[in-house]
């Protein structure tokens, strides 16, 4: 779903579509009740808006994606479906599915590579009390530190850095100064 429109509240989302999947994207629009009158080029649902605007906030917008097999539409009203129907329609997606699932996994490995922690900043927080807000900081700078090209971080960082929180935040500013 490249579009996600809460009907009632007005609100919506653009999931950024990174995917790279052959199957047909569209509006999505969450209603309260189930819908019967279809508009063009749109499928509804009772929970997509509430799920997108949940996970979003959680997790990275690219890794929330909407995937619906479409049941019910002008040609296939929603009093015929059928459990047999249902089950061919997932069995004659499942390939889409599970390209789906594999991109995701790729996009998860990346996100993770990325925004871990590094070991430098899990030993300098052992080191020395921080508080929660020095946490963010710390890991901030760090992050900008490696970013920048920065080698040795620990190597650099003298033992009178380690006596306090502010001395350790003060002594890796110099130190992403001097890159």
């Amino acid at each position: 779903m490249h579009k996600v429109t809460d009907l009632i509240s007005g609100n919506t989302h653009y999931p950024p579509l990174l995917l790279d999947i052959n199957c047909e994207t569209t509006e999505l629009i969450s209603v309260d009740v189930p819908e019967t009158v279809y508009r063009e080029n749109s499928a509804y649902d009772m929970e997509g808006s509430a799920f997108y605007g949940v996970a979003s906030r959680f997790v990275s917008s690219e890794l929330v994606q909407i995937v619906k097999i479409v049941s019910d539409n002008l040609d296939n009203p929603s009093g015929e479906i059928t459990k047999n129907k249902t089950q061919v329609w997932v069995t004659d997606n499942l390939t889409t599915i599970a390209a789906i699932v594999d991109q995701l996994q790729s996009i998860t490995f990346d996100y993770n590579l990325i925004y871990a922690l590094s070991s430098q900043y899990l030993r300098l927080v052992e080191k020395v009390h921080l508080t929660a807000s020095q946490q963010v900081q710390l890991k901030n700078l760090v992050s900008r530190f490696h970013a920048l090209g920065g080698t040795e971080l620990e190597r650099k960082l003298t033992p009178e850095s380690h006596k306090s929180s502010r001395n350790l935040i003060k002594k890796l500013k110099l130190l992403i100064e001097e890159i």
